[in-house]
């Protein structure tokens, strides 16, 4: 997150420099470029990681499912599978 702040707030702050903006007005815009950046960047991680955990997740039930209607279980009691670290 704090990269991607940093990296809006060079490219706006290079961008308006480069273009002849006045200082005071560049250096807000590079601040608002470096809070907007990182939250953006925030987000992205937080769906992206989200994602990554309902795969795993819909992954994990789907094998328990198959593992199931295969009759596989780990007691003759029809008891629910454990995980390989749970045994």
């Amino acid at each position: 997150m704090s990269m991607a702040g940093a990296a809006g707030f060079a490219l706006v702050l290079g961008g308006g420099l480069w273009r002849g903006t006045a200082p005071s007005t560049v250096l807000m815009g590079a601040l608002f470029a470096a809070v907007g950046f990182g939250l953006f960047a925030r987000l992205w991680m937080e769906l992206m990681l989200h994602g990554l955990a309902d795969s795993l997740l819909a992954r994990q039930a789907r094998a328990e499912t198959e593992a199931v209607k295969r009759g596989e279980t780990d007691a003759p009691d029809g008891a629910p599978l454990t995980a390989p670290n749970e045994r």
